[in-house]
């Protein structure tokens, strides 16, 4: 059976590195993101669905709403976002989505 999306499973880096100041524990959060109509193949397809990846991992990754983030609030969001984002990509294992995911670093 073909899958027609990934899941990001986000162990909550911003948690870990700012939980202690803001009282809260790490967690592991889960987000689907589809690619159903897309070929993964096509470098167009694969920009689009990286960008879909970049999109739900950040809003996975920002787990709480802070009206001026600290610079090691944003940091950790970031590299959180990062690191989901490359999870994904190396786990579908796609030649075009990892050329286009090597190209925008």
């Amino acid at each position: 059976m073909k899958r027609f999306s990934v899941t990001l499973a986000l162990a909550a880096t911003v948690l870990a590195a700012t939980g202690p100041a803001l009282g809260k524990e790490a967690e592991v959060r889960e987000v689907r993101v589809s690619y159903k109509a897309l070929d993964l193949n096509q470098n167009k397809d694969a920009k689009q669905f990286l960008y879909r990846l970049h999109l739900a991992a950040k809003s996975a990754c920002t787990v709480i709403e802070v009206n001026r983030p600290s610079p090691a609030l944003r940091e950790a969001i970031a590299s959180c976002t990062d690191h989901a984002v490359a999870e994904a990509v190396s786990t579908l294992d796609k030649p075009a989505l990892t050329r286009v995911y090597a190209a925008r670093k």
